[in-house]
């Protein structure tokens, strides 16, 4: 029989551990819960710092125009106008 889970252990320091246990204890979770939730949040912003490397790295190497910020500009402005 397959489990969907897999058992652990990991060492920390000992003021980590603590801070764990006070957070978990504050919010009736278990030391599990907290642990993988911390993991996703930090695959999660791996992911969105990967992004942003990503969407600068191709802005500076392919800037806007000004006439393209210039157009941009008039046409939202225009659509404010109609409102």
């Amino acid at each position: 029989m397959l489990t969907k889970t897999v058992k652990t252990a990991i060492s920390m320091p000992r003021e980590d551990f603590s801070l764990v246990e006070a957070v978990r204890k504050r919010l009736h979770r278990t030391r599990s819960e907290i642990l993988l939730e911390a993991f996703r949040a930090w695959v999660k912003q791996g992911k969105v710092e990967e992004l942003e490397r990503n969407y600068a790295e191709g802005y500076a190497s392919h800037p806007e125009k000004l006439a393209d910020i210039e157009a941009f500009m008039a046409a939202g402005l225009a659509a404010w106008e109609s409102k």
